[in-house]
């Protein structure tokens, strides 16, 4: 390439059918940074079709099937460039339609091949099959690009792939995840204090199950006025069955699906942010909490540590009454609580999507100059 050249890149994101929010941030976030350098052009590949799948979930999973490895491969005709970048290790197998020694794939985690409960029905095996179709494929790839080390020493373990063909590259925190005034909210007294869980809960590494039972075991005095607010995905059957039988329904506001402009007002509306996962491969909750200025109750699994440092307080994510006590300390040491909000925003900072931009660059360029 010559200097009076920009370099190109192509991001190939997921399709829309996917409806994958967390990948979205991702490519809106790196596509953003990367148009802010000069010396690089960078395309996003635009997929036809529609959002969504339909909503029975056995017909949802032979169309997700179909649509990843049969008409995705046989759609994908990206324009000419420099460097491809796949934003998603779920279509790692969209390599077999483009130059491998000019591709980089993201690798977000290994979660399916990590946390036992995946496999237990017949669409679990479906789908950890071909989850591992898909992640067989980096270790084609000329360079992967990991969220975090806990994600680049999976990598090396369970693909064996070499440590130098991984970087690691964190992601960034949208600028509007920052202190400011919640929503009004008139649906609760003054009083009430919010412990806020946001995501998915059917997954088994969320721990969803251990929240609830946490949440059953906090002191009845202060039950009265602590509200279990839960942003995102819906309980499963068990975990309103749980909810019930514990006499939880009172204390749990199911708030649906957040827009994403409206989440900073969500989490700025909570006490604390409680995410005691069994894994994580980034934990991009923890860091919106962190910039909004609200204490985080998590535990030192997977990526955690690397994201959170010390400025949350961790706890044991398998006992039920460690969780509830770090959220009862929380509530109720205002010196900690203080402690924590300082140290959060003060970390977040460190997360920009400019930075990652231009982390991402630098593989890049290292790519294009030794081919």
């Amino acid at each position: 390439m010559t200097e009076s050249r920009k370099m190109t890149a192509c991001l190939i994101g997921d399709p829309p059918f996917e409806l994958f929010h967390s990948m979205e941030i991702y490519e809106a976030g790196l596509a953003g940074g990367l148009g802010k350098i000069t010396g690089i052009e960078t395309s996003r590949y635009r997929w036809p079709g529609r959002r969504g799948l339909p909503g029975n979930k056995y017909l949802s999973a032979v169309m997700t099937y179909w649509e990843r490895h049969l008409r995705c491969p046989s759609l994908l005709q990206p324009p000419l460039a420099d460097i491809y970048h796949i934003l998603d290790h779920s279509y790692g197998h969209l390599l077999a339609k483009l130059p491998p020694e000019r591709t980089i794939i993201t690798c977000h985690d290994l979660m399916p091949m990590m946390v036992k409960g995946y496999a237990k029905s017949l669409g679990g095996k479906l789908s950890l099959a071909s989850f591992r179709h898909s992640v067989s494929y980096l270790n084609k790839a000329r360079h992967i690009i990991a969220d975090s080390g806990a994600t680049k020493t999976a990598l090396m373990k369970l693909l064996g792939i070499s440590e130098k063909k991984i970087t690691v590259v964190f992601l960034g925190v949208d600028e509007m995840f920052c202190p400011g005034p919640a929503a009004p909210d008139h649906l609760r007294p003054n009083e009430t204090k919010y412990v806020l869980q946001v995501g998915a809960t059917a997954e088994p590494y969320k721990n969803t199950m251990n929240i609830l039972r946490s949440f059953s075991l906090l002191p009845k005095k202060a039950g009265k006025d602590i509200t279990l607010l839960k942003a995102g995905k819906p309980y499963t059957g068990e975990q309103q069955n749980h909810i019930e039988k514990e006499g939880l329904a009172s204390s749990v506001r199911y708030l649906g699906f957040v827009e994403r402009e409206k989440l900073p007002e969500v989490y700025r509306q909570a006490s604390v942010l409680l995410m005691p996962s069994l894994y994580e491969g980034f934990g991009m909750p923890l860091l919106e909490a962190m910039a909004c200025g609200v204490p985080v109750v998590t535990s030192r699994r997977g990526s955690i540590p690397e994201v959170a440092g010390e400025a949350v307080l961790y706890v044991d994510p398998e006992d039920p009454k460690d969780i509830a006590r770090g959220v009862e300390k929380v509530l109720n040491d205002s010196t900690l609580r203080q402690d924590l909000i300082t140290k959060g925003l003060l970390r977040a900072k460190a997360f920009a999507w400019k930075r990652t931009a231009e982390e991402t660059l630098m593989v890049y360029r290292k790519i294009i100059d030794s081919n």
